[in-house]
């Protein structure tokens, strides 16, 4: 793939260490079956800082080139590292058409801006490979390379010189691939006219378009069958062959959370008008944003600046250029400017280069700066534009979820004066559908529902949301089941509104107060339970006494140990090596010990001033720091933990009953420890990586680091293991909700019977109770029997790849033990299996996502599905 030069990151990869099991076991196979080809081993030979979830997309997107000649679809979070994922793919597929063509083969990679196209480029330069650029923008045309990057006006422009020179292209790459205009279709129809095999990968943080649902037709990466019309309209791409969710970044801190803010103005939104297109009018761009709006304006960019005073870079996302002439006219010259498509390209670059050199702290943008722009140092996102496009949105978000460790960046503040976030306030899921327009009118219908507030009686006109079909809606907002007449709830309790509004619009005259004062009322209000005041259900902490409200912010504050003089030690563990628990005897005694080597981040913590500890120079991100104390953050290290278990040392016999507790809590099979009664026996089955005895690998430890005799040998004594965060358990009790008003008088209120659990989310991570499996097991048969859905299937373990329908079900009580008999087959030969998780029996059930449910015990396993 041409010449080498220097790369300044590992170049080995190691993919027998890669773990797959909580992929889909279709994946799974994909990555087993196609890391063993040599063409991909040599792809990625230069490519050793992939993080695991970037090598799972290249090795899923690998198999499917090998099978498929249809466009695929690669869908990663905005920070993620796409660039590097196409670098490496890009790599792969380079040596996969060499292997098996004697011709010239390239490869060429398209983006829509030339900062993407550097930024892609960059990282395959960094591997240390030979790749070259044809954009206009960065002033090169270069085809000469084995990897070609290029802006789509440019290329369109060659295409037809490309098409007709000595070599191939064999896959283009598309960047930001949830748009698909004309000029990028027309390349590839150019390119595939030389080579028919041509391969089409796809990249987005969004894999939807406004109008036009999703852009992929099946999502072969979870096994799910073809979407219907109402979801995906003529999509482009055949499948998507690996997903990765933003919230496991999250809680793997390879992203910062977004923490919505607080506000008190916005602008009225629900004023805007649409032209026959489906665009907002700009006679109604402008009377909401900007003529005669700006005294507004001007407060929400003061209550911007005075939310961000102890944070650093700010982006503001305007309506259009005259609004974000107006927006920067509020912020100080001299650390602020704006960049949108009339900058001039020489004064975008100076200032893009300041603002993320810290020299400006405000970058005012349309659009122009809100796909593919990079700039860690971002953490405030003001929204001042109001977008019906899930997808624009969430990637305006993006901009702000890049680490920054060197500036104490741990979360992202977004301030939404745009009326953009839905009443439950979720980001990253947003309701996809094709909007259909009502026959007989140019443009799309956007339904309203009217809603009175339950504090001030005022009655708000908010856009309708998408109801279940046995759903409605009370006056005041919320959704209840037409039926069982109960409030409709969602997998954390909280009640759902059945709109698109978050807070009541009334302004309220208030003695004393100058300007009217917007009614405070959310729909889904959180009340503290310290001080009762009511927060907005957008809020983290309390508005009046700082309590942690939600699971974010209770996560975050259980990130920092307060105990100024504490002994025991938190950490998360960061990395392991493959086998990770190796058996020995102590040289001088002969004892029995096992040693866990691990690689730990300590949990920052608070000390006093002044006992030599280092500290970061910029502290302003923790103004909740104590007077008189300084926050420590410790770099990763590794430990190598040993374990003793026939010491007579309390401490030690206390560290290997905390070890065995844990590992026979978590075991991932059902052999028990009693098969070993010998040490010498019991230590080697422990340390096999795929043995009898395998367990859940720990998350958190918490240890004691002993010097021995002031020397500089340092012993850690393991005090216990945990599956997860030691206090997780606190951030799962949410405060209480406010009332959701009264339900509608329709006749007496039938009796509540008990819900059947549709989607045991809560369940996922730990055993199911059989109760519970059965009645969810129940409720699939149910479905089938109504034609609502498929009959689900079973797969028993011993079945050799044979799927029998799943026909019947039976809870079998004893006492407190339950056992649950599936019968399955056709009408010939019918079969029975039964799972328990009984002391006696011991065994596991998981529920993965709503359509599949894992079992195994007492001998019996396999899998239940149930088809969309």
């Amino acid at each position: 793939m041409g010449a080498l030069v220097a790369i300044d990151h590992p170049t080995t990869v190691s993919l027998d260490s890669l773990k797959l099991d909580h992929l889909p076991e279709k994946v799974q196979t994909w990555i087993r079956l196609v890391k063993t080809d040599p063409a991909v081993i040599a792809g990625l030979r230069n490519f050793g800082n992939l993080r695991d979830y970037q090598l799972e997309a290249v090795l899923a997107a690998a198999f499917r080139i090998r099978k498929t000649v249809e466009p695929i679809l690669i869908t990663l979070p905005t920070g993620s590292g796409k660039s590097w994922v196409i670098a490496a793919l890009a790599s792969v597929v380079k040596e996969m058409s060499d292997a098996r063509s004697t011709k010239v083969k390239k490869v060429m990679v398209l983006a829509h801006s030339k900062e993407l196209v550097a930024q892609n480029h960059q990282k395959m330069g960094a591997a240390g490979y030979k790749a070259t650029i044809y954009s206009a923008g960065l002033s090169t045309r270069d085809a000469s390379g084995d990897v070609v990057f290029g802006s789509r006006q440019s290329i369109i422009n060659a295409v037809g010189e490309f098409a007709q020179l000595d070599y191939e292209f064999s896959a283009v790459f598309v960047d930001e691939a949830h748009s698909m205009p004309t000029q990028t279709r027309e390349i590839i129809e150019a390119l595939r006219s030389v080579n028919p095999n041509l391969r089409v990968i796809g990249l987005t943080a969004t894999p939807y378009a406004l109008g036009k649902g999703y852009i992929f037709a099946q999502d072969t990466f979870r096994d799910l069958e073809p979407m219907r019309d109402i979801y995906a309209k003529e999509p482009y791409f055949a499948e998507r062959v690996y997903d990765k969710c933003i919230e496991e970044l999250f809680a793997d801190e390879q992203l910062c959370p977004p923490i919505l803010g607080t506000i008190s103005d916005h602008y009225n939104t629900e004023a805007l008008e649409r032209t026959v297109g489906g665009s907002f009018s700009e006679a109604s761009n402008n009377a909401v944003f900007v003529t005669g709006q700006a005294d507004l304006t001007k407060r929400i960019v003061a209550d911007v600046v005075m939310q961000s005073k102890k944070r650093h870079g700010v982006m503001f996302f305007a309506q259009n250029r005259e609004h974000a002439r107006q927006i920067l006219s509020f912020l100080p010259g001299d650390r602020a400017a704006l960049v949108d498509s009339g900058t001039k390209a020489k004064d975008r670059a100076q200032f893009i280069e300041d603002f993320k050199s810290t020299k400006l702290k405000y970058l005012v943008t349309v659009a122009a700066l809100a796909i593919g722009f990079d700039a860690p140092n971002v953490s405030v996102i003001a929204v001042l534009k109001h977008t019906e496009s899930p997808a624009f949105f969430q990637q305006i978000i993006g901009r702000g979820l890049r680490l920054c460790p060197e500036i104490g960046k741990r979360d992202c503040l977004v301030l939404d004066y745009g009326q953009n976030v839905s009443a439950d306030a979720n980001l990253f899921s947003p309701a996809i559908q094709v909007r259909m327009p009502k026959p007989g009118l140019d443009g799309p219908i956007i339904p309203v529902v009217e809603v009175i507030c339950p504090d001030c009686d005022h009655v708000n006109t908010f856009r309708k949301a998408a109801w279940p079909q046995d759903m409605e809606m009370t006056d005041t907002g919320f959704l209840y089941h037409r039926d069982t007449r109960a409030i409709f709830t969602d997998s954390d309790n909280k009640p759902m509104a059945g709109h698109m509004g978050a807070q009541c619009g009334n302004l309220l005259d208030v003695p004393g107060k100058k300007m009217p004062v917007r009614c405070d009322y959310t729909w889904g209000a959180i009340l503290c339970t310290a001080c009762k005041r009511r927060n907005s259900h957008r809020t983290d902490f309390c508005v009046a006494c700082e309590e942690p409200l939600s699971k974010r912010a209770k996560m975050l504050s259980m990130t920092t140990s307060r105990d100024a003089n504490y002994t025991q030690r938190l950490a998360k563990v960061v990395s392991r090596q493959r086998q990770w628990l190796h058996p020995g005897k102590a040289k001088t005694s002969g004892a029995p010990n096992l040693r866990i080597n691990l690689t730990v981040q300590e949990l920052p913590y608070l000390v006093p001033e002044g006992t030599g500890a280092e500290q970061d120079e910029d502290d302003e991100q923790e103004a909740w720091v104590p007077p008189g104390m300084m926050l420590v953050r410790p770099a990763p290290k590794a430990i190598p933990v040993w374990l003793n278990p026939t010491a007579t040392n309390a401490d030690a016999q206390a560290s290997w009953a905390s070890f065995r507790e844990y590992a026979e809590a978590n075991r991932l099979t059902t052999a028990s420890w009693a098969q070993h009664p010998e040490m010498d026996d019991l230590l080697p089955a422990l340390a096999e990586p795929e043995g009898v005895l395998r367990f859940r690998a720990p998350s958190y430890l918490v240890y004691v680091e002993n010097a021995v005799g002031g020397s500089e040998r340092v012993f850690y004594n393991l005090k216990t293991m945990h599956k997860d965060h030691p206090e997780a358990e606190k951030i799962n009790a949410q405060a209480p909700r406010d009332d959701t008003g009264e339900l509608p008088d329709k006749g007496p209120e039938k009796s509540a019977e008990p819900a059947v659990v549709e989607d045991v989310a809560a369940a996922r991570a730990a055993e199911t109770p059989e109760s519970v499996l059965y009645e969810l097991l129940s409720k699939w048969l149910e479905d089938a029997s109504k034609g609502k859905k498929p009959t689900p299937t079973i797969e028993p373990a011993d079945s050799k790849g044979e799927v029998y329908p799943l026909k019947e079900c039976l809870l079998d009580k004893d006492g407190d033990d339950h056992r649950i008999v599936f019968k399955y087959g056709t009408a010939k030969a019918a079969n029975e299996c039964s799972v328990s998780s009984a002391e006696d029996g011991p065994g596991c059930i998981r529920v993965v996502g709503s359509n599949m449910v894992r079992f195994f015990s007492n001998g019996e396993s396999g899998v239940i599905r149930r088809t969309r």
